[in-house]
């Protein structure tokens, strides 16, 4: 093998390292930002408008049960309001419990929210309830009060934002009154199709947090996504993925989590991982036509907050997949770069093959021939 044969070889084998769609295995695991409790930080209380604009939660908390995005912030009035942002994929209607007395006396303060167009709207419930039972009592037939404040809803893609605020200390002996920093106990629950509040809850996942008086320690993250349809069903869809801090830039080695609703619940297509440019990719072979919910998160780390990404897949016989999200001109600048970047990687990858193989070939040494007879000597 030539020298040019080697530099040529070398520069296909460095691409294919440096620009490969997604690494092996991340160089680290991702940790969440906050050490085992999420965290709500004391400050000013943010705008309850249906929409979360990036940094207006001082903490954000994905759980991996319920799919729920969660936001969180505290503020310094007496009754020290936790105001919540949640983000759904679920079209029936989602809950928070909270501690309602410390120390735990296995009550909580339940807030239940539904989004129903046809039927009135926004629906809200104030109840208490006992963790141990599956089913609460409204506040204001126990004799107590509806305190679930700023209620509102909007939409983020298919999922569904709700914004409220509840107070921490109470004078309703029937909401949460919580005097020291925590670590309280919150749950999250949700029904995947039922509006009715006063339906069983499909799931339930419970955790912790703390308030903190501290300065914010994780800043903000965003996942996007583009998918690219299949032709036809059982053929995969493609689904590429970028994860960006506050200033834009890329995060690399993360680990995201991929997970598309199905008739049985979420299928598990992840993780994948990020990386140098912050990209990552995934595929779902869908076995039938209809609508795909396909969800992607960052749960948090390297002083990153978690994110989420959510968008609907439509497989159909007559066609395959949202005609926009098809062509590069119907995505966002961001989910463009992302195609375009992918595309590119593995062009260099193919172009770089090439190349070398047709040099190995081109400059492979010629087999020496020997003419036999009288005038052998002339050929040599």
């Amino acid at each position: 093998m030539t020298r040019s044969s080697v530099v040529l070889l070398a520069a296909a084998v460095v691409a294919v390292l440096l620009f490969a769609p997604a690494p092996l295995a991340p160089t680290r695991g991702a940790v969440a930002s906050h050490a085992g409790s999420a965290q709500c930080f004391l400050g000013g209380g943010p705008a309850s408008d249906g929409v979360i604009s990036p940094g207006e939660y001082g903490e954000t908390f994905f759980d991996g049960v319920t799919k729920i995005l969660a936001n969180f912030h505290c503020d310094a009035s007496p009754e020290r309001l936790l105001h919540v942002g949640l983000v759904s994929p679920w079209s029936g209607w989602v809950g928070l419990l909270v501690q309602a007395a410390e120390p735990m006396d296995g009550y909580a303060n339940e807030v239940r929210l539904a989004y129903a167009p046809n039927e009135g709207g926004l629906r809200v419930q104030d109840a208490y309830r006992s963790i141990a039972e599956p089913t609460a009592t409204a506040d204001v037939l126990l004799g107590g009060r509806g305190d679930v404040l700023n209620v509102s809803t909007g939409s983020d893609g298919p999922a569904r934002v709700f914004e409220f605020a509840i107070p921490l200390r109470s004078s309703d002996p029937y909401d949460s009154y919580l005097e020291s920093e925590g670590p309280f106990y919150f749950a999250f629950e949700y029904s995947a199709d039922l509006v009715d509040l006063d339906s069983g809850a499909t799931a339930l996942s419970s955790t912790s947090f703390v308030v903190e008086g501290v300065t914010l320690t994780g800043t903000w993250s965003a996942v996007e996504m583009a998918i690219v349809p299949p032709a036809a069903p059982p053929e995969a869809a493609q689904i590429l993925l970028d994860l960006r801090d506050a200033r834009g830039f890329p995060v690399p080695s993360a680990q995201l989590e991929v997970f598309v609703q199905t008739a049985f619940g979420f299928y598990e297509a992840g993780p994948v991982y990020t990386n140098e440019q912050g990209v990552a990719s995934a595929s779902f072979a869908p076995r039938d036509e209809g609508d795909y919910l396909i969800g992607a998160a960052y749960t948090g780390g390297y002083g990153l907050l978690a994110s989420v990404a959510w968008q609907t897949l439509h497989v159909s016989s007559e066609f395959a997949g949202n005609p926009d999200a098809a062509s590069l001109v119907g995505l966002r600048p961001v989910e463009s770069l992302i195609v375009v970047i992918i595309l590119g990687v593995w062009a260099t990858y193919g172009y770089a093959f090439f190349v070398t193989h047709q040099s190995l070939r081109t400059q492979r040494p010629k087999a020496e021939t020997r003419a036999e007879g009288p005038l052998a000597w002339r050929r040599r």
